[in-house]
């Protein structure tokens, strides 16, 4: 009997640092094409917009050395703007407030370029069960939300480690009592599964 062969590691689409927690993001989103976009932020504020290039070199089937390479750091603008239907001054109730695409949002302006570096990633395959973080009210515990992923994706060192500089004096950061959980595991968003806490529990899963 010929021996089942698993698929080389391969990156595309967006991956996700700590997918669960709300108001957070600290993402890596790889294109066929071989462009790859870096997103760090949280607390209703974007930190930090990277764009490159990657490179993918296998080591076997589960690793493979990630090359990142034409990195720079873009100027941050919003994709959407605030105006008024009437162009006059806002209304004490806002109601005549609109948003519209930002026609200046894709003139991408550089402010820094980063040095190129290579990170060994590692493919990890298992049950990865999170609670998600919600700020409403969830009726019973059976129906709090949960994350359920088979793979995640181990970097030796995390890619936006070098932008981290841009974090600084942020109030998400300072909170008291708050420890940011390990960045360097990812999480393919095309792998996610939604899901109650009671469904895990059907299944046999308890979340860590």
């Amino acid at each position: 009997m010929q021996e089942e062969q698993s698929t080389p590691l391969s990156l595309s689409g967006p991956f996700d640092a700590n997918p669960y927690l709300y108001d957070y993001l600290h993402r890596l989103r790889f294109s066929p094409s071989g462009g790859v976009e870096m997103l760090d932020g949280a607390g209703q504020c974007l930190n930090t917009r990277v764009k490159g290039r990657f490179a993918v070199q296998a080591r076997d089937h589960g690793s493979a050395l990630v090359q990142f390479s034409d990195l720079v750091e873009l100027k941050l603008k919003p994709p959407l703007l605030a105006q008024t239907i009437d162009q006059g001054p806002f209304s004490s109730d806002y109601s005549n407030l609109v948003f519209v695409e930002n026609p200046d949002y894709q003139n991408e302006e550089p402010i820094r370029t980063l040095a190129p570096i290579s990170v060994l990633v590692t493919r990890e395959e298992g049950l990865f069960p999170f609670a998600q973080q919600v700020m409403w009210k969830i009726g019973s515990a059976e129906e709090s939300p949960c994350l359920l992923y088979r793979v995640r994706y181990i970097f030796e060192t995390d890619p936006l480690e070098h932008v981290r500089d841009r974090r600084a004096g942020r109030p998400y950061y300072q909170q008291i009592g708050w420890e940011e959980p390990n960045i360097r595991y990812y999480y393919c968003r095309d792998d996610e599964q939604t899901l109650t806490a009671l469904e895990l529990a059907q299944m046999g899963i308890s979340l860590p």
